[in-house]
């Protein structure tokens, strides 16, 4: 049973790091470098189930970016307008393995 457990644990890990892309985030543009592509973290969002640029994880702490939603102007880091089509970036919100954490604020929004 122990060499099972191992053996997952294993497996899991290994798996892990086969699925994970490198991840960058640039503090100075307010944007993450995923692959060999550049996402702004500000603009029109939608949220998709599949085919995202990037994957978040909606979190109250521990985050690398606050976000505040707004309905016109999003142009400073961290504002956004979710939008059904004409986006910016594509994200699916997710549990587990994230890209970027994400805090939703009403007040001064941008990296952390």
């Amino acid at each position: 049973m122990k060499r099972l457990s191992v053996f997952l644990l294993f497996l899991s890990v290994f798996t892990f790091f086969l699925s994970a892309e490198d991840v960058t985030i640039d503090r100075q543009d307010c944007q993450v470098i995923k692959g060999d592509k550049t996402y702004p973290l500000y603009g029109k969002v939608k949220i998709v189930e599949y085919g995202e640029d990037f994957k978040v994880e909606l979190v109250e702490y521990g985050e690398d970016l606050d976000v505040k939603v707004v309905e016109y102007g999003a142009d400073d880091c961290g504002e956004v307008k979710l939008v059904e089509y004409g986006q910016d970036v594509k994200v699916r919100v997710v549990e587990y393995n994230a890209d970027l954490k994400v805090k939703i604020v009403k007040y001064s929004p941008g990296l952390k």
